[in-house]
């Protein structure tokens, strides 16, 4: 806690000391971690050691008493981490007795010491009911005031000073600057359970902001995540995505108000680097998050261009409804289905409804349809779908031109639709400058370099995907993809087997071992590998049409004829005819092959992007049709 002076009291109990002006505790020595909140929540406590002290007097020392959040889920936060600290037990306290419904009393032996200037201990004398000046003063503050606005005043001074004083603690970095960083899921403090993709917006927010900076590699949001409710400690965390610094939060919001904490932690040396707390309008959440991230991003970079800071300077005022439901269209858009992507643009409209003017619904609309557009699907034709995505990322750019998910929403259209391969690289190259941490534009530009006959380029893209985004299993699978079509087999058996081992349920991964298996004569591995697809999706088509391509290079015919002529109509209605056309070369039928991919041709399908490299067509490359089809892609003049 800060303080005017040097001079402060030390209190101890058990084996630990705390220290409130400095905001330090220690263990037989030995600093030991705990957050602003907890810190003032201990020293409340301690300092009345033996007395009944009530939640509302928390309330009113801590939280001030006119406060605009619901403090009560920050209260037992607190008291949790401040517990696991201690290594104290709820049900048999040695430190903190939980009293129900009233509060809460310190039952351990407390020693107040007075130190000099030096920090030297003093005289030692038993604890009384004195708190520190801080909280006094929060005290003081908010029972005098009726107002709630010069109540948040006072408390966003106290805070002020609270992280003045620890910045001027904060260690060196010893082990040099910090070049990478993961910002780990934000807790949702808010009391409700639903309000969890707030805190995953605020998550993804300070982390996409935190990317624009191209000297920091910054770990993409679908692995941080994996960390929620994490029990790893934060050098194992590091250690497993390969980074410096972690990124830790919590999110408070109430009503039209907004609390957040954040810290800073150098992960090689299991230290504290920096913390901060923002109370905001939900207006200026924006702001906040472009603020949050400045102040990060000052810890961790020696110094920051002008480019850099305007990157991640301020942003517009949003409206609260409208940026709402862009964030619960995020929220929904992640998991990744097609049911998703539909509630998804339900969601982007309505923020759209709400702000015609804002460019991340935009944006959101052109990711939601392009991925709608990619997938076999009779609630969307890809036309209509790659069509809206394009109009919706065009808009998203004409608003804010440095929208770097818009730029490869829109290359993913010119590559994967129009196969405009050099219109879509000068879009993910504008991409990759505005965010060079944006791993699905890393990702995308893999395949369009693939498409393009540069294979050791689009290598290096998708490494580079998979560095920001190591836990990622799509990344991955198109890694192993990819690896196989510029002919290193062994290197994307690798790939697969890896992703398999770390969630044998990936259906994706089960999908190509069973094409990749079958292509080397291991039909046994191959059908068991199209029998798991199957189950994991229960009975897909596409997972039905890898098991008739298994069938057919396994020398069952009548089993891969039988499941083609089934299955033929259901491929043509929802775009599946590259797959079909696939199964008919492996059965030697190039006839029947090429007059699948023409439809495939006619239906646009994504795939025909690597006609030129899947190693599925090698058969068919001597025939004219073939290098027809390419011109027609937009292969040939590559």
């Amino acid at each position: 806690m800060p303080g005017t002076s040097t001079n402060g009291t030390r209190l101890r109990f058990g084996r630990f000391e705390l220290t409130p002006q400095s905001g330090e505790l220690l263990k037989s020595g030995s600093r030991v971690k705990l957050g602003p909140q907890p810190l003032k929540v201990l020293t409340v406590l301690a300092t009345r050691a033996g007395e009944v002290v009530t939640r509302q007097e928390l309330k009113e020392q801590i939280w001030g008493a006119d406060t605009f959040v619901d403090f009560e889920q920050g209260l037992n936060f607190c008291v949790k981490q401040i517990r696991a600290v201690l290594g104290d037990d709820a049900d048999d306290p040695a430190y903190i007795e939980t009293l129900p419904k009233r509060g809460y009393r310190f039952v351990a032996e407390v020693v107040q010491q007075k130190q000099d200037g030096n920090g030297a201990g003093g005289a030692s004398c038993p604890a009384t009911s004195t708190i520190s000046t801080e909280l006094q003063s929060a005290s003081i503050a908010s029972t005098t005031s009726r107002m709630a606005v010069l109540a948040l005043v006072l408390a966003s001074v106290l805070v002020g000073l609270y992280f003045l004083s620890l910045s001027a603690r904060t260690p060196s970095l010893k082990n040099g600057p910090i070049r990478s960083v993961a910002v780990l899921p934000f807790q949702n403090l808010s009391g409700d359970d639903s309000q969890t993709y707030f805190a995953d917006g605020m998550t993804e927010a300070v982390s996409g902001n935190l990317a624009q900076i191209d000297t920091l590699r910054v770990i993409s949001r679908s692995s941080s995540m994996q960390y929620r409710d994490s029990h790893k400690t934060v050098p194992e965390i590091a250690r497993e995505l390969h980074v410096d610094g972690i990124v830790k939060g919590a999110v408070m919001r109430s009503g039209d108000r907004v609390r957040v904490t954040a810290e800073l932690l150098d992960a090689r040396t299991d230290s504290h680097l920096w913390a901060n707390s923002y109370d905001r309008d939900l207006r200026d959440i924006l702001s906040l998050q472009s603020e949050l991230a400045g102040d990060i991003a000052e810890q961790v970079a020696a110094e920051l261009t002008a480019q850099q800071r305007r990157a991640i300077g301020q942003k517009q005022v949003v409206d609260p409804a409208a940026h709402d439901a862009y964030l619960k269209g995020r929220f929904v858009w992640n998991e990744r289905t097609e049911h998703s992507y539909l509630e998804a643009i339900r969601l982007f409209d309505e923020a759209l409804s709400h702000d015609p003017l804002y460019a991340d619904a935009y944006a959101g609309l052109a990711d939601a349809y392009g991925l709608l557009g990619s997938l076999p699907s009779t609630a969307i034709t890809r036309t209509e779908a790659m069509e809206k995505a394009r109009a919706a990322a065009t808009r998203a750019i004409q608003l804010d031109p440095d929208l770097a998910e818009a730029h490869t929403s829109l290359a993913f259209v010119l590559m994967h639709y129009d196969w405009k391969f050099a219109e879509a690289q000068k879009e993910f190259q504008i991409a990759l400058r505005l965010n060079p941490n944006y791993a699905t534009a890393h990702q995308w530009y893999a395949y369009d370099l693939m498409a393009m006959g540069r294979p050791d380029e689009g290598l290096d893209e998708i490494q580079r995907a998979k560095q920001i985004d190591p836990l990622s299993l799509i990344i991955a699978s198109d890694r192993a993809e990819l690896l196989m079509d510029a002919g290193r087999t062994a290197e994307g058996l690798r790939e697969y087997e890896e992703v398999t081992s770390l969630n044998p349920n990936f259906p994706l991964a089960h999908a190509f071992l069973a094409y990749l298996n079958a292509s080397m004569g291991d039909s046994n591995r191959a059908r068991a590998e199209a029998e798991q697809y199957l189950a994991l999706t229960h009975n897909g088509l596409g997972a039905e049409l890898t098991l008739a391509y298994v069938a057919a290079r396994s020398g069952d015919r009548a089993t891969a004829v039988r499941l083609l002529n089934q299955l033929a109509g259901l491929a043509q209605r929802t775009g599946s005819c590259y797959q079909v056309a696939a199964v008919y070369i492996a059965l030697s039928d190039s006839d029947q092959a090429f007059a699948w991919l023409r439809r495939s041709f006619r239906q646009r399908e994504g795939s025909l992007i690597l006609l030129r490299v899947d190693p599925t067509w090698r058969s068919a490359r001597s025939d004219p049709r073939f290098d027809e089809l390419l011109r027609r892609v937009g292969l040939s003049s590559i």
